[in-house]
């Protein structure tokens, strides 16, 4: 019973494998602009980095040139301190623009329902990508920014970021989706059940 579960679960982690997110990296040096956390100022001239995990296998836009994905994950680091960022699905979202419709390439993780954006822009990505169809390439030669501010709540009081004219590292890779991630620890718990089953019948055996 139990082989015939984990082939299954082979079989389905195998399917899942096959499928990537795209991970938003936001890197920048920054004069703050007002930014705050908590209500309180946050001093000029910090590290943040802002990640966001967005599933680029469904594009929730339909015109040309442009994709917005859904936004599954974001880690804010501010000087390497984590700021967990407090979220439903659906509040934030991973556009992405492509030469074809906007100037240059315009990466950007915005607050859906209002609450503001992180929109720097570039004139290359290597490898050019589609905006419907964003994969794994790096952003340069930063043109500057559409939209320089965004809101997030967090444990520590609602923070609001502004990088103002600061230029932004910016990529974007490859990660397995979270429904990967949760089948391989199935798979890690089940081949983990069948070894301790052996070693278990092994010893009877021999006793």
């Amino acid at each position: 019973m139990i082989q015939r579960l984990l082939a299954s679960v082979v079989v389905l982690a195998l399917a899942a494998g096959q499928a990537d997110a795209g991970l938003l990296s936001l890197n920048f040096h920054s004069q703050t602009m007002g930014s705050t956390l908590g209500g309180a100022p946050i001093p000029d001239g910090l590290d943040f980095d802002v990640h966001a995990i967005f599933l680029d296998d469904f594009d929730f836009q339909s015109d040309p040139g442009i994709g917005l994905f859904l936004v599954t994950q974001i880690d804010v680091k501010i000087t390497g301190i984590p700021i967990p960022v407090i979220f439903s699905l659906f509040d934030y979202g991973a556009y992405v623009f492509d030469p074809s419709l906007a100037l240059g390439y315009v990466p950007a993780l915005a607050a859906v329902g209002g609450g503001g954006a992180l929109a720097p822009a570039y004139s290359a990505a290597t490898p050019p990508i589609s905006g419907d169809a964003p994969t794994t390439t790096v952003f340069s030669d930063y043109l500057g920014s559409v939209e320089t501010a965004i809101f997030f709540p967090t444990i520590f009081g609602d923070l609001i970021l502004d990088y103002g004219t600061n230029p932004v590292e910016a990529s974007i890779t490859a990660v397995p989706e979270p429904s990967t991630l949760s089948m391989c620890a199935i798979l890690v718990g089940l081949v983990g059940l069948t070894s301790v089953r052996r070693r278990r019948k092994a010893g009877r055996a021999a006793a």
